[in-house]
């Protein structure tokens, strides 16, 4: 038995440098890393990831569509159109978005910036971008005024994969 040892280790050893040299690791790494993000804990200041996806995945058009008051006509068609047009291979149905962080403008606090994870099912794993939505709180309700790149990372860093296989 002990003759069988020393190739066991040698073809491990060379599948983990294949797997290395593919870059293998570092697609597991960005779905942790993604995982790990988007089950973390952030200070909720409006929950509209129904409404966005509700956007995402609307075919009636913004007069017709059920929850445009939460919506500028700018900001739904940001969201409904981009599905539409640059996801056109995919069904909107796979396509949906999960807020992973939420911040208020340091200078206007009706501003909220929500930060999310915007998931495309291709296949057996998911195409992730981070899309930043801007919305404007009234009163006692809120509208998504603006749909934009993060402003900035520093608070997820780098290590976000562009493909994530699900749990």
């Amino acid at each position: 038995m002990k003759r069988h040892k020393l190739p066991c280790i040698v073809l491990a050893i060379l599948l983990l440098l294949f797997l290395y040299s593919e870059g293998c690791f570092s697609v597991l790494e960005g779905t942790i890393n993604t995982y790990i993000i988007s089950h973390k804990t952030y200070q909720p200041y409006i929950h509209a990831d129904n409404y966005i996806n509700s956007a995402i995945h609307s075919e009636s058009g913004y007069e017709n569509f059920d929850y445009k008051d939460y919506f500028t006509k700018k900001s739904y068609n940001q969201l409904s159109l981009k599905t539409k047009s640059n996801f056109s291979e995919l069904k909107s149905k796979e396509i949906r978005f999960r807020t992973i962080h939420q911040e208020e403008d340091k200078s206007d606090h009706s501003i909220i910036y929500i930060d999310g994870f915007l998931y495309q099912k291709h296949n057996h794993y998911y195409l992730v971008s981070v899309e930043q939505v801007t919305a404007i709180r009234e009163n006692n309700s809120w509208k998504i005024i603006e749909v934009t790149q993060p402003v900035s990372n520093d608070w997820y860093g780098d290590n976000i994969s562009s493909t994530y296989y699900p749990w």
